[in-house]
């Protein structure tokens, strides 16, 4: 989680990564991206991104395997604008976050 600010230390932006392992070779991760427009709408949205591996290319761990291994792998992702809850969630985050890290 991360918080951008201006040069006046004011919170103008909002970022959030999550990367989870669902298996050998395999994770699924989101992330946000939020700004604060300066009418104080959120503007963002949420990605999600989805990757497997073939089981085959995880038995070798030489840097051209883990190339081909990478360049292989199956991906599938999505982006969805942040609707009214996602754009109150980040305002509470964000709040949250600037209480505990501040400018």
């Amino acid at each position: 989680m991360s918080l951008m600010r201006d040069s006046t230390g004011a919170v103008i932006g909002f970022q959030e990564l999550v990367q989870v392992s669902t298996g050998v070779g395999a994770s699924v991760g989101e992330a946000v991206l939020a700004s604060r427009q300066p009418d104080g709408r959120i503007a963002g949205s949420l990605m999600r991104t989805e990757i497997h591996m073939s089981a085959s290319a995880l038995q070798n761990f030489d840097s051209v395997s883990l190339q081909r291994m990478r360049d292989g792998a199956k991906r599938t992702s999505s982006r969805t604008e942040l609707d009214a809850t996602g754009q109150s969630q980040v305002r509470v985050l964000a709040a949250w976050l600037a209480k505990r890290c501040p400018g």
